[in-house]
């Protein structure tokens, strides 16, 4: 299976600042819809703040596809599902000691809820909602494009020459994993953890005892933060006593694992044709290939543990885990500038980063088509005119007869332009 890369070149002298904005528009949609929508506002119950460093890790797809999955799983095994219990689950927890997604967290955390859902699942008419449908949707076009060029039915569709505009579509398509959560992800929650100037003399409570969250009484009979003592009863089944739960983190994981399958098409060509692929392609075919692989490695083995308590990923801290995000972002910004240089307009119409079949000037280029062969008809045709400069001596026209079911579309004449000939068929395998 010999693979050919095609080098790194120049090819987008005939972009535009428009095209730009249009490409780069194009491109962000699919990673800032996914990392937003999968990261919520972060609770803190600490004076300390977390490093950019820290804050990044939950920005990680690795990060956000594992909070979907621990959401899910974590309402299979409640044995009482309450707004307190979807607040607590889909809250960011920052503590004196780092971040906390425990389910402990449900109790700990309940004195600094200023803010709860009305419901216990997710609420139709919602901001949350609207982005599970955008990401939905996004999802959905990208796995139509993916699987539609790699079965042929959508003509040059093809993950070989990936542009600007389409190097996260696999992002998208990742993103549809929302889905298993959609019905208990949720915004409608507030925590606060009063500034210590605000606090005034406390008392510590000793019915709760919290590792992490200085729970305290105020001296004022008004104090809002903390009006009772909260229950100690908890109300889940551990994981690998629940059958649901079990079942879902298989069934979770083998759709991850699945998901590797299409970098992998992207990078390794069949064994009976060379694989023909640009910079920015293989590039993206790796990237996803690592993430997705590492995603999945890491996910078998907390399943597999049981560690599924919390809704945060266990190794968020570890420096592995910060490095490979570091790793993981600079990656990102590497192949849009990647993709940036190579993208270049198709005479149809669309974005790619292999170089033109023809190489033309700016200008022309939009005057000429190379027909697919998948059409009733193949060859080159161009609308320019007979007068216009550039053109060879043995320009001649022809009459566009046949073109679609024995009509004619266009009573112009086309020429043709230093035509040797053509072949009619498809190679073996493609």
């Amino acid at each position: 299976m010999p693979v050919h890369i095609e080098p790194l070149t120049y090819l987008a002298e005939c972009n535009t600042f428009p095209d730009y904005i249009k490409l780069l528009t194009l491109c962000l949609a699919p990673l800032i819809a996914h990392l937003v929508s999968g990261t919520p506002p972060i609770s803190y119950l600490a004076d300390s703040r977390p490093k950019f460093v820290d804050t990044l890790c939950h920005y990680n797809p690795t990060s956000i596809m594992w909070r979907y999955a621990a959401i899910v799983d974590r309402r299979l095994r409640a044995t009482k599902w309450t707004p307190n219990d979807l607040a607590a689950t889909n809250a960011l927890f920052w503590t004196t000691k780092g971040w906390n997604g425990d389910e402990s967290m449900v109790i700990s955390a309940a004195p600094y809820r200023v803010q709860t859902p009305q419901k216990t699942h997710v609420d139709i008419f919602s901001a949350t909602m609207l982005k599970t449908l955008i990401v939905s949707l996004q999802g959905v076009s990208a796995l139509y494009s993916i699987v539609g060029g790699l079965t042929g039915s959508i003509p040059d569709g093809g993950l070989a020459g990936l542009g600007l505009d389409t190097i996260f579509f696999p992002l998208a398509m990742i993103g549809l994993l929302r889905l298993c959560a959609a019905t208990w992800l949720t915004e409608d929650f507030a925590y606060f953890y009063p500034a210590e100037s605000l606090r005034g003399p406390v008392r510590h409570t000793s019915t709760v005892k919290a590792d992490d969250i200085p729970l305290f009484v105020t001296t004022d009979d008004m104090d809002p933060w903390l009006t009772a003592t909260p229950s100690t009863e908890t109300s889940f089944r551990a994981p690998n006593s629940s059958l649901k739960s079990c079942a879902f983190r298989t069934f979770y994981l083998l759709v991850c694992m699945g998901l590797c399958v299409f970098p992998l098409i992207m990078t390794v060509p069949k064994s009976d044709v060379v694989g023909y692929y640009s910079v920015t392609s293989f590039l993206v075919g790796v990237f996803y290939s690592v993430c997705l692989s590492l995603s999945s490695f890491v996910y078998a083995f907390y399943f597999v543990r049981g560690k599924t308590t919390t809704t945060i990923i266990p190794c968020i801290s570890s420096s592995w885990y910060r490095c490979y995000t570091i790793l993981l972002m600079g990656s990102i910004v590497v192949i849009i500038a990647i993709a940036a240089v190579q993208t270049n307009q198709l005479p149809n119409g669309s974005y790619s980063s292999f170089p033109q079949a023809i190489q033309l000037d700016c200008k022309s280029r939009f005057n000429w088509w190379i027909v697919s062969p998948r059409t009733t008809f193949s060859g080159v045709m161009s609308l320019v005119p007979s007068n216009e400069t550039g053109l060879e001596d043995n320009a001649s026209g022809v009459l566009a007869v046949g073109v679609s079911n024995g009509t004619n579309i266009s009573n112009q004449r086309y020429l043709l332009h230093n035509l040797t000939g053509y072949c009619v068929g498809q190679f073996d395998g493609m």
